[in-house]
């Protein structure tokens, strides 16, 4: 069937007045590779009307026609490069024909989404959704009538999180009362600032209803139990109260129910168990309390289970978990659970499946060994714990693993490589501060990685804006894991959409490791932040340190550190965080770009630093000057520091950050 319509589409000839409202649209935008966001991304407008291409449009890359009469009726642009303002004169609304339109995951420049979309009155779908629309919906959306999905989600701001477009007036009250034939209703990320309306229970064939982060306030209607088609609901980020009405169990529907980042409270709820279909069931982030429902164990398709940073209480056994066999992803940090881990009867053969094992804070006693056979593992965190070892070498054996915490425990001794232990080969970021590790740093094995070389940076389409990297790597914080990352660092936060190689944290801070700081490897272009402060550590700042690129926060202080800041550093144009204070540093402080910029307590407890922006002014204006190549190579050879430190982190990253709201709780992740 497929390809006799292929062959019949390939027969249709566009109308013309179609083709050139087509191209005049095409022109009146930036679309090539250099304004790509994600990977996967390309330039769907390429080869319209190209030399290699046809003059047929209903042949084109993402125009559908009709196979009868030869009218455009669907434009997929998503992901199609594409940058610029769009305006209500554009040609793309003389296409009258429309029923379906996907701009999604483009670049539109924070304009305002044009009246004229209200002539595209057949539209039956609609995807608007991350391309940086701005400002109020316009009501002319609401004559629509026939739309079945809508989907606005997703245009904003990932450092402020201020919310771009605005349903006000009209509000979600009237968008309600307008749509009753929708299927798919997706505004997270909008700014829609009032009560849940209880006019959603009119929408019998609802099945999708995404409302995360938009600003609702009051309880959960308990209307919403008229949803029997209801698969997906998402409520996340509000300022919801209250308990979860019990109407919600005939939502048996459910595939996922995420209401994460509110102020819901009351026990976790035994009809949860009733919701059989669920493999997403994220409560993070409330004021739960009491023990851990036991009819959660009889989700067995539960695949993400989320009840982190709540006030739930008891003992849990480990065990219990594993009896739900398709369970990969758990986060139960940060309540006053006491999580057992019990020798016996430990079910090995089901811990293969987790990918993320979120436990901080767990009142954790023994780091179970058991973990080795985790094959599929990518992220670990056991920090804020009571574990008392030396550092678990027989975790290198997990091929797969990204991020490691064991932050704030009390892991002892040296870091030693041990005989045949694998090598973290995809280890990105790791955090051990806060504990009582000893002996030089851990250079011959822990940071022996395939480092991560600049010709992959330079093809990587994940990132296409640079998100800064600021504050020094105290208490470092991840809740996003899996394809997310949220760093908070010392109150300042950075959102990472997509980790992959661009993004390495190492921090080591508040042990005991002494010795001097080992040369760095040139190839190291990951390391965004690195933090070795609060700790015992001699001799001089590496001038290898200033090869590290992409370094973004770099925290020396409190060591006992001695001679020069090198002029070097100057060469670390994205650094945003520099803290050099309370060490044993002497001379000027190098000028130009950023150092000079930063607070003067990056630079105290060091008497004998002088220059901007201390008090303190250097003697000779020569000082002042940059070390010739000549003096840079007499620098060279007198290093004592010729150790070989590779700080080279790698592994094309497909998941994750701190502390544990995990997976794909901030955002819904692309082409989900």
């Amino acid at each position: 069937m497929w390809l006799w319509l292929l062959w019949w589409s390939s027969l249709l000839s566009c109308h013309e007045d179609e083709r050139s409202a087509l191209l005049q649209f095409k022109r009146s935008f930036v679309v090539d590779k250099s304004t790509c966001r994600y990977e996967g991304d390309y330039p769907k407008t390429s080869y319209w009307d190209s030399k290699e291409g046809s003059s047929n449009c209903c042949s084109w890359d993402g125009v559908e026609c009709d196979l009868e009469i030869g009218h455009v009726i669907g434009l997929d642009l998503s992901g199609g490069c594409i940058y610029g303002s769009i305006h209500s004169s554009s040609t793309l609304f003389h296409l009258i024909h429309l029923r379906k339109l996907n701009l999604a995951f483009n670049h539109f420049n924070r304009s305002s989404i044009p009246t004229s979309i209200g002539q595209l009155s057949e539209m039956v779908y609609l995807n608007l959704s991350s391309s940086f629309f701005f400002g109020q919906v316009p009501s002319e959306i609401f004559r629509l009538s026939k739309l079945s999905s809508l989907d606005l989600s997703l245009n904003y701001d990932n450092f402020t999180r201020e919310r771009f477009l605005k349903l006000k007036s009209p509000n979600l009250r009237g968008l309600v009362r307008n749509f009753s034939c929708l299927e798919i209703l997706r505004i997270s990320y909008v700014d829609v600032p009032s009560e849940m309306p209880d006019l959603l229970a009119n929408f019998s064939s609802l099945t999708d209803l995404r409302l995360g982060y938009t600003g609702l306030y009051g309880s959960i209607p308990s209307s919403l139990s008229k949803l029997s088609q209801l698969t997906r609901l998402d409520l996340y980020y509000n300022h919801l109260s209250g308990h979860i009405p019990s109407s919600l169990q005939n939502l048996t529907q459910l595939i996922g129910l995420r209401i994460y980042g509110n102020q819901i409270s009351g026990p976790i709820p035994s009809w949860c168990g009733n919701l059989t279909k669920l493999n997403v069931l994220a409560f993070a982030d409330n004021i739960f309390y009491g023990p851990i429902s036991q009819s959660l164990f009889k989700l067995n398709n539960l695949e993400k289970l989320y009840l982190n940073r709540n006030h739930l209480d008891g003992t849990v056994e480990f065990n219990m978990f594993l009896n739900m066999t398709r369970l990969a992803q758990l986060s139960l940090s940060f309540n006053k659970l006491s999580i057992f881990f019990g020798a016996r009867n430990m079910n090995t053969t089901t811990l293969p499946k987790f990918k993320i094992l979120g436990l901080s804070s767990c009142n954790i006693w023994k780091l179970p060994r058991s973990l080795a056979t985790c094959m599929m593992l990518e992220f670990i965190d056991f920090s804020n714990n009571k574990l008392a070892d030396v550092f678990p070498t027989w975790l290198g054996t997990l091929p797969g693993l990204k991020v490691l915490f064991l932050q704030k425990n009390g892991f002892h001794g040296s870091i030693r490589r041990t005989k045949n232990t694998l090598e973290f080969p995809y280890l990105h970021i790791i955090d051990i501060s806060y504990n009582s590790f000893t002996g030089a740093l851990p250079s011959e094995y822990l940071f022996i990685w395939n480092g991560v070389k600049a010709s992959e940076m330079s093809n990587s389409t994940y990132m296409h804006a640079r998100e800064p990297f600021t504050g020094s790597h105290h208490d470092v914080f991840l809740y996003h894991y899996n394809y997310t990352a949220n760093l908070i660092i010392k109150s300042v936060r950075t959102y990472y959409e997509k980790i992959r190689d661009e993004l390495a944290v190492i921090d080591l801070s508040c042990n005991r490791f002494s010795g001097m700081i080992p040369e760095f490897n040139g190839n190291l272009v990951a390391l965004r932040s690195l933090n070795l402060s609060n700790n015992m550590l001699t001799g001089r700042i590496p001038l290898s340190v200033g090869n590290l690129s992409q370094l973004e926060s770099l925290d020396l202080s409190q060591n006992m550190l001695s001679g020069e800041i090198p002029q070097q550093l100057r060469q670390l144009n994205f650094l945003q965080s520099f803290n050099v204070s309370h060490n044993n540093l002497t001379g000027p402080i190098p000028q130009g770009n950023q150092l000079h910029t930063f607070d003067p307590t990056s630079f105290e407890g060091n008497p004998g630093l002088c220059g901007d922006p201390l008090p303190k002014k250097c003697g000779d204006s020569e000082s002042f000057l940059p070390p010739t190549s000549a003096d840079e190579e007499d620098d060279d050879s007198g290093s004592l520091i010729k150790l070989d430190w590779k700080f080279v982190l790698a592994g094309a990253i497909s998941g994750f950050v701190v502390g544990v709201a995990l997976g794909d709780m901030v955002i819904y992740q692309r082409h989900v």
